[in-house]
């Protein structure tokens, strides 16, 4: 998802985070779940290399509005913030929804309500196995699941997941 919008960064990520355990051969390492997919290409890499090292994801930290933090958040103005909020309650509503409605259906609602606002522009929303980050398209999906959506508030790329169950 983000590598089709970010071409090699998770290349570059892979080669400095590969670079930092060989310089200092943690016995763990530390990633924040916001980044799921950054998480996802980290584990890989490590487990490819055969790092011998145990990698943690960190829960999303949230703003009191549900908004994932981040730094970013403070270049929105408050209408933007506002508006911003659209990719915490589409994550919701999917949640919410998950299992019960084809994949494919959950996609276009969250497409249709961003299509409606007039601040926020998707970038991307997917429903894909949290391990693989393959896309699933029909239920039922064995193994765990995650939406991910990145879009815009003006100038501001926002991006955000969570676990389905």
């Amino acid at each position: 998802m983000e590598g089709r919008f970010r071409p090699g960064h998770f290349q570059g990520v892979a080669t400095v985070v590969d670079r930092l355990f060989q310089i200092c051969s943690p016995d763990r390492a530390y990633f924040g779940e916001k980044d799921y997919q950054q998480l996802a290409v980290i584990r890989a890499m490590a487990q490819d290399v055969g790092h011998p090292i145990e990698i943690i994801g960190c829960p999303i930290i949230r703003e009191n509005s549900g908004l994932a933090m981040s730094s970013r958040n403070r270049r929105l103005t408050k209408e933007q913030a506002e508006h911003a909020l659209l990719i915490h309650d589409s994550i919701q509503m999917v949640r919410q929804r998950y299992g019960k409605d084809d994949p494919e259906y959950l996609l276009e609602m969250v497409e249709d309500l961003f299509a409606a606002d007039p601040i926020m522009e998707l970038e991307y929303v997917e429903i894909a196995d949290a391990q693989t980050l393959m896309p699933i398209r029909k239920f039922p999906h064995e193994g765990a699941a995650r939406i991910f959506i990145a879009a815009y508030a003006g100038e501001v790329r926002l991006i955000d997941n969570d676990e389905l169950q």
